[in-house]
């Protein structure tokens, strides 16, 4: 018979990964989102609106959108290409 130990462990693994699994869903969702409004943006021909968006697709996981501005992200975008 299995021991209890035993199958607590297995939840908390399952649980565990359904976690990250819904994160890792989550976060590529937000990229997707993000990119095509960046996309949109230049289309309308607001290159700063595309610079923003594009930054927060690429730093969604390490800095909040709420942070990222203008300028921080004109610098960020011209750091890169």
């Amino acid at each position: 018979m299995l021991s209890k130990t035993y199958i607590e462990k297995i939840k908390k693994e399952y649980l565990d990964y359904a976690e990250k699994r819904r994160d890792i869903i989550k976060f590529s969702g937000d990229a997707l989102h993000s990119s095509k409004r960046a996309i949109f943006a230049m289309h309308r021909g607001e290159g700063g609106e595309a610079e923003i968006k594009l930054a927060e697709t690429i730093f969604a996981p390490v800095v909040p959108a709420r942070n990222i501005r203008s300028a921080m992200a004109h610098k960020i975008i011209h750091l890169l290409f």
